[in-house]
């Protein structure tokens, strides 16, 4: 008898097959000495496995090889030991002694099978004890080359696994790089920074929060962005995440949050992986990943490095976001500066560029338009009449009706308004409001008396706006007409000076907001 320290499964099974077309049973046993398999296909392993003496003999010899009880029988006690070994496998090699046999049969006949016991009696080719060792020696080479293989395979699988952890971990950073350079969208960018981190981390829960402050981009400001099941309420999440936030940057930042030393990790029943979001030397918000799933639940460096990289990401897309909102707030303060100058020029039209720019970015939301298009209509009604600028303000804010060659100076400010934003490179996709906003569905227009569908949408979207607002002012030439009456024009134009669909969903509109302009 010989025990060798081996895997279940796999191993016992390409080893007992062996074992079999050498006519050789075997078991596998835990460490305590339980059988747990034998070979299938040897009525001499199933039999032996039934016997109790030989199942108390093999637990001797496996607890103890130098117990008196099983030194009766199992004579070969020596081991092929493995560190990480979890079972052990039992070869049984008979030699033609009589003395060995009989014990077996006895076992045999114990567990009620006479027929094998017989067998074993039975004359047989002689195997010397040489022989025997010469067999123990080649089942144990025989083993470790299977040892040998599984390890190999262990291997593989642990590379495997890693590179393929490697791939997914470059793979998701750079699909949140692409996003973070495509999109200006903060809310969705943040949302799909958690997803990703959600999907490829083993963690119950990703949550992203932004404090409030001039620091932080308006649409985060306070925000708390999440992805699973959050240990807590968001407010309690909330609060623990500004308790973070607010360490001065200079202080160490604690990446992994221990449960007895920390009250996050405490609430969350596990250790909280912590990442800051910074702006230069500020801590505008916090990246928090919880309770990892698994048998291992210890946070991993490779982990916390991917939330590190995570953090970074988001950092540095929250730094170029906020420099494009100053930015932009600086661009469009100047349009403000621009459209109220043009205004200004005419005392009747003071606030029209701004309601203007209102009705124009209503209409775009109510057609479904995204949130950048409605921007661009709503800077188009700024501007629309920019080109007024070149425009003689004896004809401008001139009492009356205009001369013939009155009315041809201002028809020319659409087409002084695309020259003058012609070279702007930011006015791209405004250009075609300030030049068509004086087109007519039935093509009777002007600058260049564009029919129907020819006319580009903001152009049509702001003539509705610039005639209605118009209507619904004083002017020089005329009080402002009541709401029901600029309506019912609006309606009974629809189809020559507007286009219809539009405005039908002009007529939709609701015009509170205006109203308050309007008022002001």
């Amino acid at each position: 008898m010989t025990l060798l320290a081996a895997e279940p499964s796999l191993l016992f099974a390409e080893f007992s097959q062996r074992a079999i077309e050498l006519g050789i049973p075997c078991w596998c046993c835990d460490h305590d000495g339980e059988i747990i398999g034998h070979t299938h296909g040897s009525e001499l392993a199933g039999t032996l496995a039934q016997s109790d003496r030989f199942r108390a003999g093999l637990k001797a010899a496996v607890r103890d090889p130098g117990d008196p009880h099983a030194a009766k029988f199992f004579t070969d006690r020596r081991f092929l030991q493995q560190a990480d070994s979890s079972a052990i496998i039992v070869a049984l090699v008979l030699s033609s002694d009589s003395t060995e046999r009989a014990t077996v049969a006895e076992f045999c006949l114990e567990a009620g099978q006479r027929q094998v016991a017989e067998g074993l009696l039975a004359p047989s080719i002689p195997r010397d004890r040489e022989q025997v060792d010469q067999i123990i020696s080649v089942l144990k080479h025989y083993h470790r080359d299977l040892c040998s293989a599984a390890d190999d395979r262990r291997l593989s699988d642990q590379f495997t696994r890693q590179l393929s952890q490697s791939y997914e971990v470059m793979n998701v950073l750079f699909r949140m790089g692409r996003c973070l350079n495509s999109s200006s969208d903060a809310d969705a960018v943040t949302k799909n920074v958690c997803d990703e981190l959600a999907r490829v981390l083993p963690f119950s829960w990703v949550a992203i929060w932004f404090r409030d402050g001039d620091q932080v981009l308006p649409e985060l400001a306070g925000r708390l962005t999440a992805s699973g099941v959050l240990p807590c309420a968001p407010e309690l999440l909330i609060e623990h995440a500004r308790r973070l936030c607010g360490r001065p940057a200079s202080q160490p930042w604690t990446h992994i949050l221990l449960r007895d030393k920390n009250e996050l990790a405490s609430l969350a029943h596990a250790e909280v992986l912590a990442e800051a979001i910074s702006r230069g030397r500020i801590n505008v918000g916090v990246l928090l990943a919880g309770n990892k799933q698994g048998d291992d639940q210890d946070v991993s460096s490779e982990e916390t490095q991917l939330l590190n990289a995570a953090a970074n990401f988001i950092s540095v897309f929250h730094e170029n976001m906020a420099r494009f909102a100053d930015l932009r707030g600086q661009f469009i303060g100047t349009i403000h500066c621009l459209s109220a100058a043009i205004d200004a020029k005419d005392p009747y039209t003071c606030g029209h560029s701004d309601r203007v720019a209102l009705l124009a970015s209503k209409m775009a939301a109510a057609m479904g338009m995204d949130r950048e298009t409605v921007e661009q209509y709503r800077i188009a009604g700024l501007l629309h009449d920019v080109g007024k600028i070149g425009v003689p303000e004896s004809a401008l804010c001139k009492m009356g009706r205009l001369t013939d060659d009155e009315f041809a100076q201002i028809k020319r400010h659409p087409e002084i308004g695309y020259k003058i934003l012609h070279d702007i490179p930011a006015m791209e996709q405004i250009l075609p409001g300030v030049l068509h906003h004086h087109e007519r569905w039935d093509g009777h227009g002007y600058p260049k008396a564009l029919p129907g569908d020819k006319i580009p949408m903001i152009g049509r979207c702001l003539a509705l706006a610039d005639t209605f607002d118009a209507m619904s002012s004083n002017r020089s030439y005329r009080k402002a007409m009541g709401r029901d009456v600029v309506l019912a024009e609006i309606k009974r134009t629809a189809g020559s000076q507007f286009d219809p669909k539009l405005a039908e969903v002009f007529l939709s509109l609701d015009f509170h907001d205006f109203e308050a302009s309007l008022a002001t």
